[in-house]
């Protein structure tokens, strides 16, 4: 019936929902009314005359402006900001029927300011503004408009009708000032929240990344094994993960100083990124220690190409190093076994076969099968 992605048509659902139980509850009122009336005067001569005049036809006149702002968001019902107007303003037209058909100023004041305040739901100061004018000029027109059928004291009449206006205007210029400062407090705690959420986005960016290395951080590793080792399941696909550590890292940063130590991560970090292709990922472990993920790679082909990057890592050059001597890395690789083993036990694989590269040498990658 409406705009069916837009935001606002559950509100506007519900707002034209309440103009119908207004115009409902209004009914039952006047039936209420002729009620009383009927048990206070034996004589009913005059009860159907009063059903007509306050029950009957302010529901029927109600439900035809009802039907009036049906129709135009079946037509126009794309339009947000018809979904928007469409329901605050047919209340507001609501409310002047009704105060045509019942001539009580303080019930008549009273009752426009029920649509103003629905202006807050949208947080929209320019239909508050809209909504309050047009309030004020329909309430003047409801009491306006049966003294031009009074022939009693005119003058009399004309000047306690300007004071109730002035007394009206002033609830209204006073619910308006209300409803900007309401709209205001929105507007201000909801900049607060999209600030808010933007810092949590980029604090989670940040997060995803490594500071010094630019790769993924020990946190997205974490996500990363669960969703390659899940999918590896799901799809009986190969999955092989290799931990990679610098040999004698810490003789760099002592000899040379932790500048010259970030270089070699820095450089060996790009060295990695550049020979992984397609969905491979590397993640700064810690320190001087990296994690690869081949999927849908078994662990053969993921040998070839982890000792490709041990070699290309080897014959790297550093300008802080003697000429001739270079760095080398160690590496343990194991392939998922599956649903039978932890991503813990999974990692553990791969880290004692780094270890064993280590004890037996250094510069060399080892292979951790399942026994």
């Amino acid at each position: 019936m409406y705009a069916a992605n837009s935001k606002w048509d559950k509100t506007t659902r519900t707002l034209m929902k309440l103009n119908v139980t207004f115009i409902i509850l209004v009914f039952l009122s006047a039936l209420a009314a002729c009620a009383i009336r009927l048990r206070e005067h034996s004589a009913g001569a005059s009860a159907p005359a009063f059903l007509l005049r306050f029950a009957v036809l302010p529901a029927i006149s109600g439900f035809l402006l009802y039907l009036v702002g049906q129709a135009l968001l079946r037509l126009h019902g794309a339009n947000i900001r018809l979904l928007q107007y469409v329901p605050v303003f047919l209340c507001l037209l609501l409310c002047f029927n009704v105060s045509l058909w019942y001539s009580d100023n303080s019930f008549c004041t009273a009752v426009f300011l029920f649509p103003l305040f629905l202006t807050v739901i949208f947080s929209d100061k320019r239909m508050s503004r809209l909504v309050t004018l047009c309030a004020v000029i329909l309430l003047a027109l409801s009491d306006l408009l049966p003294l031009l059928f009074d022939a009693d004291d005119a003058t009399t009449v004309t000047v306690s009708y300007i004071f109730r206006f002035v007394i009206s205007l002033c609830i209204y210029v006073s619910a308006y000032m209300t409803a900007c400062v309401i709209i205001e407090s929105i507007a201000s705690r909801d900049k607060k929240i999209e600030e808010n959420i933007d810092m949590r986005n980029k604090l989670a960016e940040e997060l995803k990344y490594d500071h010094l290395t630019g790769l993924y951080s020990l946190g997205t590793f974490e996500k990363l094994m669960i969703d390659f080792t899940v999918e590896a399941e799901a799809n009986h696909a190969p999955l092989s993960m290799a931990i990679i550590d610098i040999d004698n890292f810490k003789k760099v940063n002592d000899n040379y100083g932790h500048a010259q130590g970030n270089v070699v991560l820095v450089a060996l970090s790009e060295l990695l990124q550049g020979h992984c292709s397609g969905r491979e990922a590397v993640a700064r472990y810690g320190g001087e220690e990296f994690v690869i993920f081949f999927p849908n790679t078994d662990i053969a082909v993921a040998f070839t190409k982890l000792d490709e990057m041990r070699k290309a890592f080897a014959a790297l050059s550093f300008d802080f190093l003697p000429e001739g001597n270079h760095i080398t890395f160690s590496a343990g690789l194991a392939a998922y076994p599956g649903s039978k083993c932890s991503n813990a036990f999974f990692f553990e694989l791969a880290d004692k076969a780094m270890y064993e590269a280590k004890s037996s040498g250094k510069n060399r990658i080892c292979v951790q099968r399942v026994s």
